[in-house]
């Protein structure tokens, strides 16, 4: 008899316990600074209904939408690639009603059916908030301050925020020597909401 392959999908990963150790240092630390600033942390569905996850979704993501057919209703189902157009129903919806500014802080995993380079996965981990009901120019300093301070309590001294357009800041932070880090976090405001998605994992 042969033995069983126990090779993983394509763009798949397994965190080793020191990386997994990492990683919820990172998770931890990120929504500790997310606390601080008032965020509360929002658990979303890892799936939804394929047609609903699409609303507010980029094109270009629905079509790496990893998708799958629900049993008893025979509707396509979707792992979610992006958390932002979930929260942003949740808050239309369920929220609507709370006293504004909304401070929502997620640390999650989102799945992308893209081609897998190096250190990119098809499971991937987003850390970020989103503000709503915070005029300008307010939202976007405390989206950027809270994004800044997010990569200094990684240990991330050297980075660059970056213009880029009228509506997004992008930083990008490097650590040299062995234990290189490569982070991202966009800062974006409009209509009196602001979003910060942080570091890929």
């Amino acid at each position: 008899m042969k033995p069983r392959q126990t090779q993983l999908p394509k763009g798949a990963r397994i965190y080793l316990p020191d990386e997994a150790e990492r990683k919820r240092h990172v998770e931890a630390s990120l929504l500790g600074v997310f606390r601080r600033w008032g965020y509360r942390e929002i658990v979303t569905p890892t799936f939804e209904f394929s047609d609903v996850l699409a609303t507010g979704t980029d094109v270009d993501v629905q079509g790496n939408m990893f998708t799958l057919v629900d049993r008893e209703t025979g509707r396509t189902l979707a792992l979610r690639p992006d958390i932002t157009p979930q929260i942003a129903r949740v808050v239309a919806t369920r929220l609507r009603d709370e006293p504004k500014p909304i401070r929502l802080a997620y640390v999650t995993n989102v799945f992308r059916y893209d081609e897998p380079r190096v250190s990119h996965y098809r499971e991937f981990y987003q850390a970020g908030v989103e503000l709503v009901g915070l005029d300008q120019p307010e939202a976007e300093v405390e989206v950027i301050a809270m994004a800044i301070e997010g990569l200094r309590a990684l240990g991330l001294e050297r980075f660059q925020i970056d213009r880029r357009g009228q509506d997004r800041r992008r930083a990008r932070t490097r650590a040299s020597g062995d234990a290189r880090a490569e982070g991202r976090v966009h800062a974006r405001a409009a209509g009196g909401r602001a979003r910060a998605a942080g570091a890929r994992a």
